[in-house]
């Protein structure tokens, strides 16, 4: 195991990743010496879910693949959408490189999934909608398959790690909607419960566009257009005109800025 890691680092020294980490999420991971700030075990039942942000090592503020690795991570989905493409392929390439000491790649291709889901300035639902019930059929499917271990990020782990986290605990843990927004989302910085969000250039277009989306996609659930059998992006073509939802919308999903980012105790990694 030892040598293997270590050929692991050598192949993994090799690639290019020279590009800066802007955004680090400061919630700590629940994850017992995780590297990667934000990381929580989503699901442990079956196949395992990890919910986190993009792969970055909290001291050294470089991207830590290595750590996923050492989780023996299968899947990976990337659920974000960035205006420089070259980000996404830059992690997919580096994921790729990776090697045991066998030769084998740890992560292939058709393993790593890219959907470009925005934060901002949604300009429908029904593209958005698509794009989760797709990022959920892949946690689905995840969750019946006992050798596999998926991690999904957006950037910091919050808003939409969050909102397809929420659902899922909605979904497969059949969670309220309130127990999923308070106990799933604020707790790992969703909207303003990260202080360090500024409140009309971040946390208001949040609620305007994810938050708000988030409770149509609950009205789809609670009218049992889907489920957790039955994830069918049709579903989608019923959601009406964003400002529908936006009048509609009472505004009663707000977390509160989080005094303590250390939200529980950690919780081992046991394959």
């Amino acid at each position: 195991m030892k040598f293997a890691l270590l050929f692991l680092l050598m192949v993994f020294s090799s690639v290019a990743l020279s590009r800066p980490v802007k955004f680090i999420s400061p919630v700590k991971s629940s994850i017992c010496q995780s590297t990667i700030p934000n990381t929580h075990f989503l699901d442990t039942r079956n196949g395992i879910i990890i919910r986190g942000m993009a792969p970055v090592d909290e001291l050294k503020k470089i991207p830590a693949y290595i750590q996923l690795l050492k989780w023996g991570v299968t899947d990976i989905l990337i659920f974000r959408s960035v205006k420089d493409d070259s980000i996404i392929q830059d992690e997919m390439n580096a994921l790729m490189s990776l090697k045991t000491s066998s030769g084998d790649h740890f992560i292939s291709r058709d393993r790593i999934t890219h959907i470009p889901f925005k934060w901002k300035e949604f300009n429908d639902f029904k593209t958005p909608c698509r794009q989760t019930i797709q990022a959920l059929n892949i946690l689905k499917n995840i969750s019946k398959s006992p050798k596999r271990i998926l991690f999904f990020h957006c950037t910091v782990g919050e808003d939409r790690t969050g909102l397809l986290s929420g659902l899922y605990r909605i979904l497969s843990y059949n969670w309220t909607p309130e127990r999923a927004f308070y106990k799933e989302m604020c707790p790992h910085g969703y909207g303003a419960a990260n202080p360090q969000k500024k409140l009309t250039t971040v946390v208001q277009p949040i609620r305007d566009n994810i938050t708000v989306f988030y409770e149509a996609m609950i009205e789809l659930i609670t009218s049992n257009k889907i489920n957790f059998n039955n994830l069918n992006p049709k579903a989608c073509d019923s959601l009406k005109p964003i400002s529908f939802y936006r009048l509609k919308s009472k505004n009663l999903f707000k977390c509160k800025a989080l005094k303590n980012f250390s939200t529980r105790s950690c919780e081992p990694f046991n394959k």
